[in-house]
């Protein structure tokens, strides 16, 4: 009888571990469900730019699904439109740990230690992001503007070349490139820089104008 009480005891424990596995594993696949509804209404308030709101949704998706890319690309870029670049650094680097190497990751991780004015590990990041795709918006003039905080003119003026050789039309990148000239005392091609860029209706230039070039 004893026997018979022990194996009756034990059976139902093993039964309830049966039921809470089951109960587990349901409760797993909802949270992997739950998480794009959350992430959904998260983009919701992004798209309207409501990014503060935005975020509790992404946090929530993140803790239903931890390896939920599209949430940390989207929580980064909520909190780099809310200029917290260490939040949207740290979102960046999950995002490289899952996805691996990935150039344009590489250079929003730029951009925000731009943002916190880390010159030297911005210019890191970029410089992997070219060697992964050159061909993104923005790179050489990013990488241009890092170069030119940390005193590199000539380095600057060469990535405001290649940024213009891709788009003759970007006047930012003709406009810094005169910056980094009259860093250098070539006031003669800065200005020329200055007078093209404000054809193309740069805002900056023409006080740029006024400034060195009368």
């Amino acid at each position: 009888m004893l026997i018979r009480l022990f194996f009756s005891a034990i059976t139902g424990i093993l039964l309830s571990l049966v039921s809470f596995a089951q109960s587990t594993k349901q409760d797993n696949k909802q949270s992997i469900l739950d998480a794009p509804a959350n992430f959904a209404l998260g983009h919701a308030k992004s798209q309207r730019g409501h990014y503060e709101d935005a975020i509790p949704f992404y946090d929530k998706a993140i803790a239903l699904n931890e390896n939920y890319f599209d949430a940390y690309q989207a929580r980064a870029d909520a909190k780099y439109n809310l200029q917290d670049w260490a939040g949207a650094s740290e979102d960046y680097n999950k995002m490289l740990a899952l996805k691996g190497e990935d150039a344009t990751v590489y250079i929003n991780r730029a951009n925000a230690k731009a943002g916190l004015q880390d010159w030297r590990g911005a210019l890191l990041d970029y410089n992997r992001s070219i060697e992964l795709n050159g061909l993104i918006d923005g790179a050489y003039y990013n990488r241009a503007n890092a170069k030119l905080q940390l005193h590199d003119y000539m380095g600057a003026i060469m990535d405001y070349n290649k940024a213009i050789e891709m788009d003759p039309m970007d006047s930012a990148s003709i406009c810094n490139r005169g910056s980094a000239k009259i860093l250098l005392n070539d006031k003669t091609d800065a200005c020329i820089d200055f007078n093209r860029a404000q054809e193309l209706g740069d805002s900056k230039a023409y006080d740029l104008l006024q400034r060195y070039c009368q």
